[in-house]
C-alpha cells in the first residue's frame, strides 16, 4: 500500500520540471535542469548516510523522517511557492489529456519531439542497468561489500552533482544543447563500456568518472524538449517523458537481469559478465545517433 501511494503521488519531479520551464527563459533552462539533477544527486549522496545513521535509533525511524520532510515539501509548495504559469498562460484541465496515455500524443504532435522522447526511453533504459545488475555483478566480479557499493554510488552522486550543478551550463554557453547532450550520449558510452571491460574493481571505480559525463545529457535534453512545446503544454510534456521513463523503467530490469543471468554460471551462453554494461554502451550511442540525425533534420528543415 505504501507503495502505491508512493506512485500515486511520484507527480512531484513531473511538476517541478514544468515549474522550471516556467519561470526559465529557454537559454538558461539546460542549467536550470542541471541544478534539479544536482539536487537529486545531493540527496543520492545524503539520503542514505542520513537513513543509516536514524535507523540506529529504530527501523522505522528514517520512513517517519522521510514522511517529515515530504510534508514540509508540501506545505512549502502548498502556502510558500508562487504559481509559475500565468492565467493567460494556463490550459483547461482534459481527462483526455490527465492520463499517460493522452500525455504521450504530445510526442507525436512534431517530428523532432518524437525523436528526442527515443532518446530520452533509451537513456532511461540504459540507466537501470545499474539498478538491476550492479550490485550483483560488482560482489561477482569484484567481491565488493555493501560499503564498497555505496562508496561508488556516493562518487557517482558527488561526480553528477558537478557535472549537473557545474558545468552544464558554461559547456551549453560554448556548444549549445544538442551538442553537449551528444557529448554527455557518448562520454556515458565510454564509461559503461569501461566498466564492462575493467578488470579490477579499482578500475570500474575510475571508470565512474567518464561515465559521469553522462550527466550533461538530461538536462539538455530537457531543454530542448521544452522549446517544442507551448507554454501552455510544460505539464503535458514533463507527463508523457515521465511515462516514457517509467515504460522504460519496466522493460529495463527484466532485460538486463536476463542477459547478466546468461553471462554468469558455469559454461553461460555470454561468457563475458560485463555484456550488459556492453549493451547499455551501445543503447547510449544509439540515442547519440538519434539525437544527431534528429538535428541534422531540423537544420534542413529550417532552410
Amino acid at each position: 500500500m505504501g507503495r502505491i501511494l508512493g506512485g500515486i503521488t511520484s507527480s512531484s519531479f513531473t511538476t517541478v520540471f514544468a515549474y522550471m520551464a516556467d519561470i526559465t527563459p529557454p537559454e538558461g533552462r539546460a542549467r536550470a535542469y542541471g541544478l534539479i539533477g544536482a539536487a537529486f544527486s545531493a540527496g543520492f549522496i545524503a539520503g542514505p548516510l542520513v537513513g543509516g545513521v536514524l535507523g540506529e535509533w529504530g527501523p522505522r525511524v528514517p520512513f517517519w523522517a522521510a514522511a517529515a520532510l515530504s510534508a514540509l515539501a508540501f506545505f512549502y509548495g502548498l502556502f510558500v511557492l508562487p504559481e509559475s504559469l500565468r492565467p493567460e498562460n494556463r490550459m483547461d484541465f482534459s481527462w483526455r489529456r490527465a492520463n499517460p496515455f493522452g500525455a504521450l500524443k504530445l510526442l507525436r504532435s512534431h517530428p523532432e519531439l518524437t525523436g528526442l522522447s527515443a532518446v530520452n526511453f533509451l537513456l532511461y533504459f540504459a540507466h537501470h542497468v545499474f539498478s538491476a545488475v550492479f550490485v550483483l555483478y560488482a560482489a561477482y566480479r569484484y567481491g565488493w561489500s555493501a560499503w564498497e557499493v555505496g562508496l561508488v554510488l556516493a562518487l557517482a552522486g558527488a561526480l553528477d552533482m558537478l557535472v549537473q550543478g557545474v558545468l552544464v551550463g558554461p559547456l551549453v554557453k560554448m556548444w549549445g544543447d544538442r551538442k553537449t547532450m551528444i557529448f554527455g550520449l557518448a562520454g556515458g558510452a565510454a564509461g559503461l563500456a569501461a566498466m564492462g571491460l575493467a578488470p579490477t574493481g579499482l578500475a570500474f571505480a575510475i571508470a565512474i568518472v567518464p561515465n559521469a559525463l553522462w550527466g550533461f545529457a538530461m538536462p539538455t535534453l530537457q531543454s530542448l524538449m521544452t522549446r517544442r512545446v507551448s507554454e501552455s503544454e510544460q505539464g503535458q510534456l514533463q507527463g508523457a517523458n515521465m511515462s516514457v521513463a517509467s515504460i522504460a523503467g519496466i522493460a529495463s530490469p527484466l532485460f538486463f537481469g536476463f542477459v547478466y543471468s546468461l553471462s554468469v554460471g558455469p559454461e553461460p551462453p555470454f561468457p563475458h559478465a560485463g555484456i550488459s554494461f556492453f549493451i547499455a554502451a551501445v543503447i547510449l550511442l544509439g540515442a547519440a545517433l538519434i539525437g544527431r540525425e534528429g538535428g541534422r533534420r531540423v537544420s534542413v528543415e529550417a532552410e
